[in-house]
């Protein structure tokens, strides 16, 4: 018996619930059943927008559609068609209520100043938050969202042996100094071996002690929560409970809260958090329905 990937079963899934006329896209020169024929057709309501700002004007850019946006288990478009219906008219914008009914502590009063997809907070540095969002108190809530994806991203493999020996002086130390859960950390290291060629190397005899090493173990997550600058900024991971590749991170990730003695940095499920926005959208048939159709093409 073939022991099938999340991946995989997910894709079968899929194809079987989708609409056989808009499948059949093309990858490398080759049709596939689980690719859309065009990208608009890979969103719930036909639309793919173009703008990354979904309210106020964080980015100002246009949404850059990853390579494999047209897959029906791309998570940017996953990403994207669960967020951007709540700014399509004021009375759908009910995600902070959806988010507090999630088990996000946001203050009675706060409204969503700004929000957007896609947003880049630091050019140089290039971490791409999948949404973000900006309150009227200041604080923010950023999500990194993963569908079948086996894990997050970590550091890889260059040809420039310093590259991230560099990034790590040029950005990194100086960003720490403004972050609420990394400012305090031991990164006296001076030659930075196990950073070298991006390759995480575990010779490095403090590895258990040192920050930079920890750092770059989970580079993707960590970069996430770099950016949480007070006590009351979320960070969320987005992931689905049934995708367990991603156990081992998960883990990781309540570990760290657990040590820095906060529930703000959080794992959220995004099987919980569907049942949680359909109860809270009950009320408008439109809403209901559109996240309805998202439940039955995901899950």
């Amino acid at each position: 018996m073939i022991n099938k990937s999340h991946d995989s079963i997910v894709k079968e899934r899929m194809v079987r619930k989708a609409d056989p006329s808009i499948l059949g896209g093309i990858w490398n020169g080759k049709e596939y059943q689980h690719i859309c024929k065009d990208l608009a057709l890979n969103f719930i309501d036909g639309e793919a927008p173009l703008m990354a700002d979904f309210k106020g004007s964080l980015s100002r850019d246009k949404i850059k559609y990853h390579h494999g946006a047209a897959h029906l288990n791309s998570s940017q478009v996953m990403c994207i068609s669960f967020f951007k219906k709540f700014f399509e008219y004021k009375k759908y914008e009910l995600l902070l209520d959806v988010l507090r009914n999630a088990g996000i502590k946001i203050e009675d009063g706060a409204k969503i100043e700004a929000a957007a997809v896609e947003y880049e907070p630091n050019h140089c540095e290039r971490t791409n938050f999948d949404f973000y969002i900006l309150l009227t108190s200041g604080k923010h809530i950023s999500f990194e969202c993963k569908f079948t994806e086996p894990e997050f991203g970590g550091i890889s493999k260059t040809e420039d042996t310093y590259k991230y020996v560099d990034k790590w002086d040029k950005t990194y130390s100086a960003l720490l100094k403004d972050s609420f859960y990394f400012k305090d950390k031991d990164c006296n290291c001076k030659n930075k071996e196990c950073l070298h060629d991006g390759v995480l190397s575990k010779s490095c005899e403090k590895k258990k002690t040192c920050f930079i090493y920890e750092f770059h173990k989970y580079y993707q997550i960590n970069r996430n929560i770099l950016y949480a600058t007070d006590k009351d900024d979320y960070v969320i991971f987005l992931t689905p409970r049934e995708n367990k590749a991603l156990d081992k991170e998960r883990k990781n990730i309540d570990t760290l809260a657990e040590s820095y003695g906060t529930d703000h940095i959080k794992n959220l499920y995004w099987e919980n958090l569907i049942e949680t926005t359909l109860e809270v959208v009950k009320g408008d048939a439109d809403l209901y329905e559109y996240y309805k159709k998202f439940e039955y093409k995901y899950f």
